[in-house]
């Protein structure tokens, strides 16, 4: 995980429906409407832990997540 952090390999680009978006922002639909194409950016702040034991195994990360304005993506 450290590896692929310092290489910058952490980032993840993806394009979603303002429904999921909602998900993390409750009135995004009020503000901008729906929308089928909204582009969603995530990237790992800190190299990621992981701790895997019998049952459960955790990721543990800080992330930055970036919404694109669904009008103008430049924004």
């Amino acid at each position: 995980m450290q590896t692929l952090y310092e290489s910058g390999l952490l980032i993840k680009g993806h394009r979603v429906q303002s429904t999921y978006v909602k998900t993390f922002v409750p009135n995004f639909e009020d503000v901008f409407g729906y929308h089928s194409d909204v582009f969603m950016l995530l990237e790992a702040l800190s190299p990621p832990t992981i701790k895997i034991s019998q049952g459960v195994s955790k990721l543990n990360m800080e992330a930055s997540f970036h919404l694109m304005n669904p009008f103008n993506e430049e924004f």
